[in-house]
């Protein structure tokens, strides 16, 4: 259950947050750039060991945990992704909206953040419900047990209480330029996780009961440090709800949940189409797979914190620097495919012997990864150009392709599941595409 999503935000942030200094003589002004260059390198630091240390932690469960118990495990793993999505989504992108307009007026970002964490709750009231209902039977048909579903269920909501401490808090830290802070927190929690894990696998103690009850620990240890760093950075204990900002958050939560509940659409089709076939081992193999793409996420992220930064401020042959920097991002997935199609055991090796006969998945499994990681690149250097015009467009593209899929796929087999997949990344290269028209209509892409 691990997330990562915040490195380019984190960067651009930091940029924003901190104002060119005035002029003044030359011995502070570069004081000023160095403290900026060592504030991002010890962000990039952290960010990398952290997601660096999720992706090994991962990798390692898919030998460790059993077949059944791994099903289990990535069904878990995608239903907190959504929880998340659908109860904080809109909420941080308001947060961000207003708070970018306000900052550095702390009174007012703690009102803000006290007037997001009022929404989250009301959000969290309606969402809830529904969402218990479909994880139950997500789980159950993963081949979860009766009384192993409830234990989870209720690990999952303790966690989710834990994070509402702390998550959208952790924002503060972003704009207050601590997203160094913050990321070295991220990579000592994956640190003591990945050790506590190799200590519950050394005493023949992992299961997914354990390994869920060292996520909420991770999360709840997270708690004091984000909320002590908070209250240093804003008056968060005097702060009051403005019902203003709550309208505000509400509207923009609303606007942004028809893309929220199309992404959890999206990620749990897969989960239900597996579910179908009853097939728990083929779950096991689906969540295996998709771990190999985490080897790359620190790779991709570094790409994309320079890349974004420098897109964002090129004037000049625009549309040749989107593709290069497209293509820039398209090189972990490349490698990721190669090794696939030349030497596919190396691969299947790290995900474990359980998983060792799926040498034809795992090439579809890299190409999906490197379609996503391209989609994700194109998608992010335009909406941080202020692009994304026709986001929405992804949700009819991916329900067209959802029509023809059931035309000329198996989606009772592995492999057409991971096939299916594809509708995602070409939906919102789709998308992208269209904001790029949009874009070149107005004249901003030359």
């Amino acid at each position: 259950m691990e997330n990562s999503f915040q490195g380019t935000v984190a960067l651009e942030q930091d940029g924003v947050a901190s104002q060119a200094p005035p002029r003044e003589d030359k011995p502070r002004m570069t004081a000023h750039w160095r403290g900026r260059i060592k504030s991002v390198a010890g962000f990039l630091t952290g960010a990398l060991a952290a997601q660096g240390l999720s992706a090994v932690t991962g990798l390692l469960l898919t030998r460790w945990l059993s077949v059944e118990d791994y099903a289990v495990y990535t069904v878990l793993a995608i239903l907190t992704g959504a929880l998340t999505v659908l109860t904080m989504g809109g909420v941080n992108i308001a947060f961000s909206t207003i708070v970018g307009r306000v900052w550095p007026d702390r009174q007012r970002a703690a009102d803000v953040l006290a007037a997001c964490r009022r929404e989250r709750h009301l959000i969290s009231a309606v969402v809830l419900p529904f969402f218990l209902a479909i994880a139950s039977w997500l789980l159950l048909k993963a081949g979860a047990s009766v009384w192993l579903v409830v234990a989870l269920l209720t690990l999952l909501m303790i966690q989710w209480f834990v994070e509402l401490k702390s998550h959208i808090t952790d924002q503060i830290l972003l704009f207050a330029q601590r997203a160094a802070r913050l990321q070295s927190l991220e990579a000592a929690l994956g640190a003591a996780r990945l050790a506590a894990v190799a200590l519950l696998h050394a005493v023949n103690g992992v299961s997914i009961l354990l390994v869920t009850v060292l996520a909420v620990i991770g999360a709840a240890l997270r708690v004091p440090f984000v909320q002590k760093w908070a209250r240093q950075e804003v008056p968060v204990d005097t702060a009051k709800v403005v019902e203003s900002d709550r309208k505000e958050i509400r509207s923009v939560t609303l606007r942004q949940l028809p893309v929220e509940l199309y992404y959890c659409f999206q990620s749990q089709v897969p989960l239900f189409l597996l579910a179908a076939m009853s097939a728990p081992a083929a779950t096991a193999s689906f969540g295996a797979l998709g771990r190999l793409a985490q080897l790359f996420v620190p790779i991709s992220m570094l790409v994309s914190a320079f890349a974004i930064p420098r897109f964002a401020q090129t004037k000049t042959r625009v549309l040749p620097a989107f593709m290069a920097w497209s293509l820039l991002g398209l090189v972990p997935g490349l490698f990721l495919v190669v090794v696939a199609a030349v030497a596919p055991s190396l691969l299947l090796m790290l995900i474990g012997p359980n998983y060792a006969h799926l040498q034809r998945e795992v090439l579809i499994a890299s190409i999906y990864s490197a379609t996503v990681i391209l989609s994700m690149t194109m998608w992010r250097l335009a909406a941080n150009r202020g692009w994304n015009r026709w986001t929405l467009i992804q949700i009819p593209v991916f329900g067209l392709w959802c029509a023809g899929c059931w035309r000329f796929l198996d989606m009772t087999t592995l492999d057409g599941v991971l096939v299916f997949q594809f509708g995602f990344p070409l939906a919102m290269i789709s998308a992208t595409l269209a904001d790029l028209l949009h874009a070149r209509a107005k004249g901003d892409l030359k």
